[in-house]
Order: structure tokens, then C-alpha cells, then sequence
């Protein structure tokens, strides 16, 4: 009993002394922590393992949609994006609406706009329906399932490569959309490229209109379409083209008009409101080429407005299954032949078939045909117009006309 007592003084002796000498080690080499002291398991058992942190799996940004939707109407016509208004223009045409051939890459047109952002984490379909009656799908790339009044693409799946998508000409007005960075590149059952687009066209009854004069002030006339964020007027005169602002609701007037240097200027506010939203740069680029075509034509004067999401989805609903991280719809239309004195700027145009100065002649004429309905009626009235200059260029635009509404 004593020896087994000794032994067991000595033991503890000799750990105090190991302890005291590890702890005056450890305080003798600075900027360095001990250890804590690991206690030995029991006899026949294991130790304890530290505990595992889990791994953090990253998180997918999941899909962004932006839908732009360009619109063109007429303040005489009954349909947005009316067949005879304006050809197609895109790559494959557009069976239901005329082509215009050999031109046809340089001539922006009217559509819908949809690119992708994030990650397609799942296939996914897109479907846009026309609301309301006598509305029509008249083309869309890259190829769908289309009937009258739905368009659907199926099984979206996000692309490694661009290897293998159609190849169109290089030089397309289209073509930077195809190209530019920023949208995700998707195959769509076989169908591969960086934006999806569509043409529609559905009834319209415009519900705004300008009054006034140019001297005192042109006002905004009737009930903006809910959901209408901004208002741009563009007018033609001798010096090149003024524009006049609204931004904000009720957009009472009077409307300050500005001569601006050219069709860049007017659009800049609208190209920076899709900035603001995300939407890619080739995609905002590829609506001020459709913005200069359709509002800077040879028309007198033209309304621009955006409208939002909502009243998006009460024209043109789209559903997406399964539903986007993020979605963003914009609606921008383009109302022609606002002019308030319109009676008076054909009589003008009319007058002006016969200038001297032959430049001037062609100028009157390309902006009466572009006035469509807007002129029509009085040109018709000049069918036999004493000088004979003028009575042939009445006849062309009267067969222009034609041909569009044929």
C-alpha cells in the first residue's frame, strides 16, 4: 500500500513539472497560442473527431427575363402594327405580312424583344397570347409553335456554344443582338441563338392626341393608358426635328418644344430608362434603330410613350413556366399622324409636289405616302390637279397606298 501511495506522488509530480515547463515554453515564444490540452479517451474508446463544417453549395442567380415590346400605330388606323404599315424585315420573313426583298436587312421594323440573363437552371417555355379579338401573330425567330393568337417556345435550355445556329447575313440590322454580349445564349429544341422576337399585330383604338399649335403650345388631348411612365412629341419642320418632354402623370401641357440635333437626342431618355431596368445594351441599341425608323420617318409628327408591365400583360400576356428569378416587360408605342393641323400640313406636302427644286418634289411625296390614312382623302381630292407634276405624283401615292391596304 505504501509503495503503491509513493508511486502515485511521483506521477503527479512529474505532470506538474511537464505542465509547468510546457506553459513557460509557450510564454517564452511570442505571438504563438498553446494549445488547449487534449484529454486522452478512454481506454477502448475513439477519439472524438472535430466536427465537419458542411459544404456551401453555390447559389444559382436563376433566370432574368427582359421583354421590350416596340409598337407602331396610326391615329387614323384601327390596329397596332397594322400589316399595311410597314414590311417585314426579318430573317425569315413573315408569311402574313409583305417583304420587302433585297433591303430587307437594313429596314428596322416594329417587334417584340425578349433576351435571358442569370441561368436557365431547368427547361423552360415561353408563351405569348393576344388578348382580345382580331389579333395575329405574323412572325417570330427562331422558330416556335405559332397560331393565330399564341406563340410558344418549348424546352429552353441554356447553350454551351453558338456552334450550330442558323447563320443569316452577317450585316442584318438583327444581326448585333445575335452577337453582342450580354444575353445568355439558349437552345430551344435545336434553335439556337441570344434573343427570341415577334411580331404581332392586334385591334387598337388610340385614346391620346395633341392640340394646339406650335406657337402657343401643343397639349396632350384624351386618357393615357394606365401604366403610361413617359411622353415624348417629335416634329418635323424646315431646320430638322423639335421634341417636346411629358415624364410624369397627368402630362399636362403646354408642351415646350426644342430643336434637337437628330434622332439620337430624342431617344436617349428612353434608352437610359431601359438601362436603368438592366436590359442589355444590344438589346436598348436595337430599339433606338427601331425608335429612328418608326417615329423619324417622313410623318409630321409623332407621340412616343412607354407604358409598364401591366398594361403589357392586358395586351400581350406572357407566361413563363417555370416562373423567372426576375422579370422585366416594357412596352414602348409609337403613334404616327398626330399632327393637329393635319389637313393643313397635306395641303402643304400637296403644294409642294410641284416645286421647282425636284429634291423637294420627292421629299413631299415620300412624306405623304408615309402619312398613309392620315393623307389620303386629300390627295384622292388632287387626283386632277391642274399641273400635271402634281397629278402624276398624286397617282403614285394613290398606288402606293393601295398596294399597302390591298
Amino acid at each position: 500500500m505504501r509503495r503503491t501511495t509513493h508511486a502515485l506522488v511521483t506521477a503527479l509530480c512529474c505532470t506538474a513539472l511537464l505542465g509547468t515547463g510546457a506553459s513557460a515554453i509557450a510564454q517564452d515564444t511570442p505571438g504563438e497560442t498553446p494549445d488547449a490540452p487534449v484529454t486522452p479517451p478512454p481506454t477502448g474508446q475513439p477519439a472524438e473527431q472535430p466536427a465537419q463544417t458542411p459544404e456551401q453549395t453555390p447559389e444559382q442567380p436563376g433566370l432574368i427575363v427582359h421583354d421590350l415590346v416596340i409598337m407602331q400605330a396610326d391615329l387614323f388606323g384601327q390596329k397596332m402594327n397594322d400589316p399595311g404599315d410597314f414590311d417585314t424585315t426579318l430573317f425569315n420573313g413573315a408569311p402574313r405580312r409583305r417583304d420587302v426583298g433585297e433591303n430587307s436587312s437594313d429596314t428596322p421594323m416594329p417587334l417584340g424583344l425578349i433576351t435571358l440573363g442569370g441561368a436557365v437552371t431547368q427547361p423552360t417555355s415561353l408563351r405569348i397570347d393576344i388578348a382580345g379579338e382580331d389579333g395575329q401573330f405574323l412572325g417570330h425567330w427562331p422558330k416556335g409553335v405559332a397560331s393565330r393568337d399564341y406563340l410558344v417556345w418549348y424546352d429552353i435550355q441554356q447553350a454551351d456554344t453558338l456552334a450550330g445556329r442558323m447563320r443569316v447575313d452577317p450585316d442584318h440590322w438583327l444581326a448585333p443582338l445575335r452577337d453582342g454580349e450580354g444575353p445568355l445564349p439558349f437552345n430551344s429544341r435545336g434553335q439556337i441563338d441570344r434573343f427570341f422576337c415577334y411580331d404581332a399585330t392586334f385591334a387598337f383604338r388610340p385614346t391620346l392626341k395633341v392640340e394646339g399649335k406650335q406657337e402657343e403650345g401643343y397639349t396632350i388631348a384624351g386618357e393615357p393608358p394606365a401604366g403610361t411612365q413617359h411622353i415624348l412629341v417629335v416634329r418635323r419642320d424646315s431646320a430638322g426635328w423639335r421634341m417636346g418632354t411629358l415624364s410624369a402623370a397627368p402630362f399636362a401641357g403646354p408642351i415646350e418644344m426644342q430643336q434637337i440635333s437628330d434622332a439620337d437626342e430624342a431617344v436617349a431618355p428612353i434608352l437610359e430608362a431601359l438601362r436603368q431596368r438592366g436590359y442589355p445594351e444590344t438589346q436598348a441599341a436595337t430599339a433606338a434603330a427601331i425608335l429612328r425608323e418608326t417615329a423619324f420617318g417622313d410623318a409630321s409628327m409623332s407621340l412616343i410613350y412607354l407604358v409598364n408591365e401591366e398594361t403589357l400583360d392586358t395586351l400581350l400576356p406572357l407566361t413563363i413556366a417555370p416562373e423567372p428569378a426576375t422579370l422585366h416587360r416594357l412596352g414602348i408605342v409609337v403613334l404616327n399622324n398626330v399632327e393637329p393641323d393635319i389637313a393643313g400640313t397635306v395641303g402643304e406636302l400637296i403644294a409642294q409636289l410641284g416645286d421647282d427644286d425636284w429634291a423637294r418634289r420627292n421629299a413631299a411625296q415620300r412624306a405623304l405616302i408615309e402619312m398613309d390614312r392620315a393623307a389620303i382623302g386629300v390627295v384622292r381630292d388632287n387626283a386632277s390637279h391642274a399641273d400635271p407634276e402634281v397629278a402624276y405624283r398624286v397617282e403614285q401615292i394613290i398606288a402606293a397606298y393601295e398596294q399597302r391596304h390591298d
